[in-house]
């Protein structure tokens, strides 16, 4: 059974800020910052046109990302933020067909402002930390246009760095994704090809505790997508609120310390359902709908969530050739607005982590995008809410209901 829909995780992670975060000690960006300095720049507030195309967009990634039978966890954020840096040397065809996949009929110029708006308006507390960073490595020798340095910075916050690429920039790129994901992922590359010219990354590290927190744990068994029976430890308790319906499915969002982010659980009212093909089915409109209006509902939850934990990586260059943007990665790609070399994306490398226990949540994406030259309403009583089986996770933002991380739990082992 294909596991796939697994977000929402509102970790979505997404909304983390788009400050560059580095702790102390770490990778220091080159004195490109010298030569481009960010702009302060108008900005768009999320509406119902963005919620839709980020959806949208997260729901056919996390479809292209199922894998029989294993857990997916994917922030279609972190992919749209990093894509999103790269579009903006793109030109011609190229253009078009990231800006059709990334945001429908939203142009660019608008994706940026949306962005810029919705990473620095980012909740981030003690209690609920959400981090959203930046960076762009080129090989020396690469002549990179400003106007393509500006828009990255003065957007993305992106910090830039121009290295040898050699051994020694492989282990400052490794140091710099530890650093910017809580050292939730300590890895993303083993060396550099040599047709390889830039690296634009994106990193999300997200740390929240329960708004209410799990006292109690039992072991009980959950039915995996091959039908096999796995002991595993249970979070139990009694929520009130969060509990909402769907047409053929009911699920619960679980509120973080502050309120903004939310853990969201979605479970197929058909035991036997093929988890990736319902997601694929889902109305997610229906699904934004429902998670906004979950801390409205009053409805008593006798819940069970399973205590997981685990690791994910794919390669998304067949997943976004795919869904409508194949000339990026072909000979035909023109990045002109990067730089006069002739250009094309040669991986898009996707690895997340997550961690759910009684205290709350951890999660974390990195995005790496390689650059080569070419030539309901409540119940009376009680509802049992007992997530035994494969289903839909997120992590999402309560005001907007859009998903930071999306995952499916397929085995909890």
């Amino acid at each position: 059974m294909k596991n796939f829909f697994m977000a929402a995780v509102a970790l979505t992670l997404c909304m983390g800020m788009l400050l560059g975060i580095t702790a102390c000690g770490a990778v220091r960006a080159s004195d490109l910052l010298s030569l481009v300095t960010p702009n302060e720049v108008g900005g768009k507030a999320s509406d119902d046109e963005f919620a839709a195309a980020y959806t949208d967009f997260a729901k056919k990634l996390c479809a292209g990302s199922a894998k029989d039978d294993g857990n997916v966890l994917i922030s279609p954020l972190s992919v749209m933020l990093a894509l999103s840096m790269t579009a903006n040397g793109a030109n011609g065809e190229t253009l078009s067909e990231m800006e059709r996949v990334l945001g429908g009929d939203i142009p660019l110029s608008e994706l940026n402002e949306y962005l810029y708006t919705y990473a620095k308006n980012l909740y981030s507390t003690n209690d609920c930390k959400l981090s959203i960073a930046n960076s762009i490595w080129f090989r020396e020798g690469v002549n990179v246009k400003n106007p393509f340095l500006q828009d990255c910075a003065d957007y993305y916050a992106a910090q830039l760095y121009r290295e040898p690429f050699n051994q020694a920039t492989v282990k400052k790129i490794n140091l710099w994704v530890r650093d910017n994901t809580d050292k939730m992922i300590n890895k993303v590359i083993d060396s550099i090809e040599r047709d390889t010219v830039m690296y634009l990354i994106n990193a999300i590290a997200f740390d929240a505790k329960w708004a209410t927190k799990f006292e109690d744990t039992r072991k009980d068994v959950f039915t995996n997508s091959k039908g096999e029976k796995e002991n595993i430890t249970y979070l139990c308790g009694e929520r009130h609120g969060g509990y909402f319906e769907l047409d053929d499915a009911k699920g619960i969002a679980l509120n973080y310390k502050g309120g903004r982010y939310s853990f969201v659980a979605i479970l197929p009212n058909d035991e036997n359902a093929d988890i990736n093909g319902y997601f694929a089915s889902a109305d997610t409109k229906s699904i934004i709908t429902a998670i906004k209006n979950a801390k409205n509902n009053g409805t008593e939850v006798n819940l069970r969530l399973p205590q997981f934990k685990f690791d994910y990586e794919t390669e998304m260059t067949d997943i976004l050739s795919g869904m409508g943007m194949p000339r990026a990665f072909s000979s035909a790609a023109d990045f002109s607005k990067i730089s006069d070399e002739p250009l094309a994306i040669s991986r898009v490398l996707h690895k997340t982590h997550i961690e759910v226990d009684k205290d709350g949540t951890k999660a974390a994406a990195v995005t790496v995008i390689g650059v080569k030259c070419t030539s309901a309403g409540p119940a009376e009583n009680p509802i049992n809410l007992f997530f035994d089986r494969p289903f839909v996770f997120m992590i999402a933002d309560n005001e907007t209901g859009m998903p930071i991380f999306v995952g499916t739990l397929a085995t909890a082992k």
